[in-house]
């Protein structure tokens, strides 16, 4: 997911932690993984459920967007960086 403010909220993780919160409600909806990315702020965010997170550290997940994401954002390839990271994340996580 894109957004291009976090407003009303104080930073783009308060903003992460209540739409993961608005999307946990509905079953259908409820994210495992959720990537937030802001072009104009030049942030992301990445949150995952807990029970996941013996096979995604925050160190993996650090990881990941360092070394697949950011070289495409710098080259303005957002589509490409999610993309690679969220291959990258599957990859981890598969049994």
């Amino acid at each position: 997911m894109t957004t291009p403010s976090y407003a009303p909220f104080q930073s783009l993780e308060e903003y992460t932690l209540e739409l993961d919160k608005f999307l946990s409600k509905d079953p259908r909806l409820d994210p495992t993984l959720l990537i937030i990315l802001s072009k104009k702020l030049r942030q992301i965010q990445v949150i995952s459920v807990d029970f996941i997170k013996y096979k995604l550290s925050t160190e993996d997940t650090q990881n990941i967007i360092s070394t697949y994401s950011v070289p495409e954002l710098k080259k303005g390839n957002y589509y490409k960086a999610l993309e690679l990271a969220s291959n990258e994340f599957m990859k981890k996580l598969q049994p």
